[in-house]
């Protein structure tokens, strides 16, 4: 359990308040220091240890992007036969949901080119880290309601290919 606290912590301060040019948030210069005392050090023992971010923890980071992409890729084939049973769709229409997933994540890939370099590399994985919990929560629930289950699930694939062609082309170079 501590391990994880340490990788989910290093995780969300490496990609919110590491001090680069690019911020998610923009804290004053006032607040920064009182937030980074906060966030960056934890107790242990006793003593407050401050917690240094290396090349290792953005390998470690990468990889757990590599794992919320293949959830997103792989997860609405497993429930193929719950979505066919629970909301009476025809299996023809789930399998567009597949085909809708890949289409947005190359239509993604083509237009991060534009924008990234722009934008910056940690506000769009940030960005599609939140894309594709928000499409995972939205397959749990926007097909109870929205009016046609099927709908929801559209909406659900959606958000979450966003955020997998974002870091479908992102974690490449990130780890390189």
């Amino acid at each position: 359990s501590d391990t994880l606290y340490y990788i989910t912590h290093s995780i969300i301060r490496q990609a919110l308040f590491c001090k680069t040019r690019y911020y998610f948030f923009s804290l004053t210069h006032a607040a920064q220091p009182c937030y980074n005392a906060l966030i960056s050090s934890s107790i242990m023992g006793g003593a407050f240890m401050r917690l240094a971010l290396t090349y290792r923890h953005t390998i470690r980071a990468s990889q757990l992007g590599y794992i919320t992409q293949s959830v997103v890729n792989n997860l609405a084939p497993l429930l193929f036969l719950f979505f066919q049973q629970q909301f009476a769709i025809p299996l023809s229409r789930i399998t567009l949901l597949i085909t809708l997933n890949f289409c947005i994540q190359l239509l993604i890939d083509f237009l991060s080119a534009r924008f990234v370099d722009r934008i910056g590399y940690r506000a769009c994985i940030l960005a599609a880290h939140v894309f594709c919990a928000a499409g995972l929560i939205g397959m749990a629930v926007l097909p109870h309601i929205l009016p046609s289950a099927y709908a929801g699930l559209l909406c659900a694939v959606v958000c979450y290919a966003i955020g997998g062609g974002l870091i479908e082309v992102l974690i490449s170079p990130i780890v390189e």
